[in-house]
């Protein structure tokens, strides 16, 4: 036999030893058996994933320190905690969003180096529902259409616009001028009161007062015909905007339009914030409308101190972004005397103390909002990319800050050649804070794991409101208005359970030669949906109707729920009971469909 040259060995040595060494690291721990079954189809999206494994995992601190990921149609879903159960060997993995439609990959490894994937399909087809729409007819154009009992046959409703794009970029603008009013008048009240007396200085804070006012106004805007699932033009019309007042984040916004205003006036005239008659009633509205912001994410561990730290916060985020701009566009223009060095100098004493208190009290609210759970909601991950993205703006400040301290210290004015080295940084630093506040907009859109649905206020006194709950965990409130025959609003609350998938409510009258009536529930989550009295929804004739409300979950289907209740022609009040019995009557229940018009998500305790 012939022996290897004594240099092809040499070479081959590394990698078989590398060979042997990955194969005595491994493990040999292998999944048995999953639901979803590898190559299974699914028509309902799952709520968890369950994996059943050959060897015991050795307690629930190793399940802990396994890598998981799911990815459907090659996007990530976001998974929480797994936990093992008391055999040892089973491990389910809860998912805190809704996969997408397509193949579903599963990959896991646990801490002796085992390691799998097993795959399944997510069916599901997501459905578009409008008011008294039928769910499954497409339009000429390839859309759905749907149609409006009591309207031709022809007549299709289109979907509200998708408003979350110019929402958020909004929302990004006008905390970037309120913080350019906000911050730079803190500045020139700190460091550079001469500031008042340049023509730039007060053409800057009038260009900023002018933009707020009308971002501010487009917002407000926006955010109503959002509410109100109405085009653009309908929101701006000022009686609108009270439909955002059900929310504390609708409140602060309209208190935040209203001090917009008075921001702008301040800011028209800078030297207001100086003269000793209106110093102290002008910072009082500054700080006022820095509280306003604190109330943007409500809820959440230590809901109370929160709101304090975010408010803290926000302080500082404001004053630091507000006092950059004005630094970059204003102080940094070109050369000038002493005044505009002692600015610069004080700027470097208290730009880094703003900085860390960002640094702190964000740090606060990522522990209070979202916890050990930051790798596994979307929500977190996004905060990591914007701790990154901050970790650079500290970075370029520590830079500016070193320059200003060393390179200026000595300096009697401020000469060109510092101006022109100052402008390029001050410019990243503008551009990086741009980006973070893109980012914090994005975060207001997504809920965090330790943060409820946020509650929405309802004034409508329902006539009939009927408390349903079984032993099985499912617990539900269905309310309607005005109870006589004719059209109806409909409340659907849902406390429990956590998911639900298939969520209905049928309404069967009594006399079995009346079709009934069924409700498709676009809820997953504990929350409330609405069918507006509008929608075409309602109830053809008096008598006793029973109303079923029946939903399923990744266990099975939910024990129905049953009441009755009695329609009137307006000359009794209408009533309700709950049902005890399990016999429904021997109503029949047409195809037609009323889906949720305004989907209301509501906080349950």
């Amino acid at each position: 036999m012939r022996r290897l040259p004594a240099p092809l060995f040499l070479l081959l040595l590394p990698v078989l030893g590398f060979g042997s060494f990955a194969q005595a690291a491994g493990g040999n721990n292998v999944v048995l058996s999953t639901n979803p079954a590898e190559g299974e189809t699914v028509s309902v999206p799952p709520t968890q994933v369950q994996m059943v494994f050959q060897n015991a995992l050795g307690g629930q601190e190793n399940v802990d320190k396994m890598g998981l990921s799911l990815a459907c149609d090659g996007k990530l879903t976001g998974l929480g905690k797994p936990t093992l159960a008391a055999d040892g060997v089973s491990v389910s993995v809860p998912l805190t969003q809704i996969p997408a439609t397509g193949r579903c990959t599963v990959s896991w490894s646990l801490p002796d180096g085992s390691t799998g994937t097993f795959s399944f399909t997510n069916a599901t087809v997501p459905a578009t529902t409008i008011a008294g729409g039928t769910p499954g007819t497409t339009g000429t154009d390839g859309t759905t259409a749907t149609t409006v009992p009591g309207a031709d046959s022809g007549e299709v409703v289109a979907e509200p616009a998708r408003l979350g794009g110019p929402i958020g970029l909004l929302r990004t603008l006008a905390f970037l001028t309120l913080s350019a009013l906000v911050g730079g008048l803190a500045l020139i009240v700190l460091a550079w009161p001469e500031g008042v007396e340049y023509a730039l200085t007060e053409r800057y804070f009038r260009i900023m007062a002018i933009a707020s006012v009308v971002i501010m106004v487009l917002l407000v805007s926006l955010s109503a015909a959002q509410a109100n699932e109405t085009s653009f033009v309908s929101g701006l019309n000022p009686a609108e905007w009270f439909s955002i007042a059900d929310t504390a984040r609708g409140r602060a916004l309209l208190v935040r339009l209203i001090l917009t205003f008075v921001v702008a006036a301040i800011a028209w005239l800078p030297a207001r914030v100086l003269d000793p008659a209106t110093q102290f009633p002008s910072l009082v509205i500054l700080f006022l409308m820095v509280a306003s912001f604190g109330f943007d994410r409500t809820g959440g561990r230590l809901a109370l101190i929160g709101a304090v730290v975010g408010i803290a916060h926000m302080l500082f985020v404001m004053m630091w972004t507000g006092g950059a701009l004005l630094i970059s566009r204003v102080i940094l223009n070109g050369p000038g005397e002493r005044d505009l060095l002692d600015a610069l100098r004080a700027w470097a004493r208290i730009g880094s103390p703003l900085m860390v208190g960002i640094i702190g009290t964000g740090l606060f609210q990522v522990w209070r909002l979202d916890g050990t759970s930051i790798l596994n909601s979307s929500h977190g991950r996004l905060i990591i990319v914007k701790t990154l993205v901050v970790v650079l703006l500290v970075m370029v400040e520590f830079a500016v800050r070193q320059f200003i301290m060393e390179k200026l210290s000595r300096a009697r004015v401020l000469p060109s050649r510092a101006v022109a080295r100052l402008q390029r940084p001050a410019t990243v630093q503008l551009a990086l804070s741009v980006v973070i506040l893109g980012m914090s907009s994005w975060l207001l859109t997504m809920r965090p794991p330790y943060v409820q649905p946020e509650e929405r206020t309802d004034a409508t006194e329902y006539a009939v409101t009927q408390r349903l709950s079984s032993e099985d965990g499912f617990d539900v409130t269905v309310s309607l208005s005005p109870g006589t025959v004719g059209p109806q609003e409909v409340l659907v609350e849902l406390f429990k359970p956590a998911r639900i998938q298939q969520f209905q409510v049928r309404f069967i009258p009594a006399d079995p030669t009346i079709n009934g009536l069924v409700i498709n529930v676009p809820l997953r989550r504990p929350g409330a949906a609405k069918v507006s009295i509008d929608s075409g929804f309602g109830i053809p004739t008096v008598g006793q109707w029973r109303v079923e409300v029946s939903g399923t979950t990744t266990t099975g289907d939910l024990e129905t729920l049953r009441a009755n209740f009695q329609i009137t022609d307006g000359s009794a009040a209408p009533t309700a009971n709950t049902v005890t019995d399990t016999t429904a009557p021997a109503a029949a229940t047409d195809g037609s469909t009323t889906t949720v018009a305004e989907s209301t998500t509501t906080t349950t305790g």
